[in-house]
């Protein structure tokens, strides 16, 4: 299943929808000066356990690469995914 990101900067959050626009899940954040502060990930039950989170964060990491901000990830999901990907190491704000 594919899934597409939408950037709600107003509501600080980035919304996966499926290509039919269903709702998949969000991941939270900060917009700060040179970082994007990622503090929650969320998938809604019903796509639970389908690595939906995974190719959430992944699309969420490759926006922050593109947009040339670097990543601070209090949410202990993305901080793990960053962990055993370790090409987004270099993402981090230290």
């Amino acid at each position: 299943m594919e899934v597409g990101l939408v950037d709600d900067q107003e509501g600080s959050a980035y919304i996966a929808e499926t290509e039919d626009g269903d709702y998949v899940g969000e991941i939270r954040y900060t917009l700060r000066p040179s970082y994007v502060d990622v503090w929650h990930t969320e998938v809604d039950d019903r796509w639970a356990g389908q690595g939906m989170a995974g190719k959430m964060t992944k699309l969420v990491l490759d926006e922050i690469q593109k947009r040339n901000l670097k990543v601070y990830p209090r949410c202990p999901f993305m901080a793990g995914y960053i962990e055993k990907h370790t090409e987004y190491k270099e993402l981090v704000y230290n």
